[in-house]
């Protein structure tokens, strides 16, 4: 029988208190966690195992999530709003309808991760690997995509009017016509 874990929020802050004490930052394993609509508001979970965890609805603004791992999770309309995202991993995770505006997510790990109709707007993924990614129906807007490896992801009804792709990869991108412009008049 497969147990899964659920916390209540007071559980989830003491168990994130506990983690910070003392002089050294030991990071939060709750890998395989139920925290479907947690509220993390400003939370330290820096470098925390996130992995296959259901964060569904979770409110995550403004918390502190660099080199944190989200690898597989359920992370459908969480919201990320201005939280620090740095070097944290989204391998393959579910970010349907989630909200990353004005988030930092330079130098993170979005391959295969699915950003369908996510909000993504003035959201940093500069040298971010977003390979085959899924942005299809995505809002994105000032959203900055320097250097960031876009091969093999889908843009389908998605606009890259606004956003800044310098040095970024294309290759087998999904981009439609209007996509397609935008990528040819782009000076390097």
């Amino acid at each position: 029988m497969n147990k899964e874990r659920v916390l209540s929020d007071r559980d989830l802050w003491y168990l994130i208190a506990q983690s910070s004490l003392g002089k050294n930052h030991r990071p939060l394993n709750l890998c395989g966690a139920n925290l479907k609509g947690a509220n993390l508001f400003g939370a330290n979970l820096q470098a925390a195992d996130l992995r296959k965890t259901n964060l569904k609805y979770a409110d995550l603004r403004g918390a502190k999530l660099e080199f944190a791992l989200f690898d597989e999770s359920d992370l459908s309309e969480a919201n990320f709003t201005e939280a620090d995202l740095r070097s944290t991993s989204f391998k393959s995770a579910r970010l349907f309808q989630a909200r990353l505006d004005k988030a930092n997510a330079s130098n993170s790990e979005f391959s295969y991760a699915n950003l369908m109709t996510a909000s993504l707007r003035d959201c940093d993924f500069n040298g971010s690997n977003m390979q085959a990614a899924n942005f299809s129906g995505a809002k994105l807007s000032m959203t900055i995509f320097d250097g960031v490896d876009l091969s093999k992801a889908d843009f389908s009804n998605t606009s890259l009017r606004s956003c800044y792709l310098k040095g970024a990869l294309l290759s087998d991108a999904i981009l439609d016509s209007e996509n397609l412009m935008i990528v040819n008049n782009l000076r390097f």
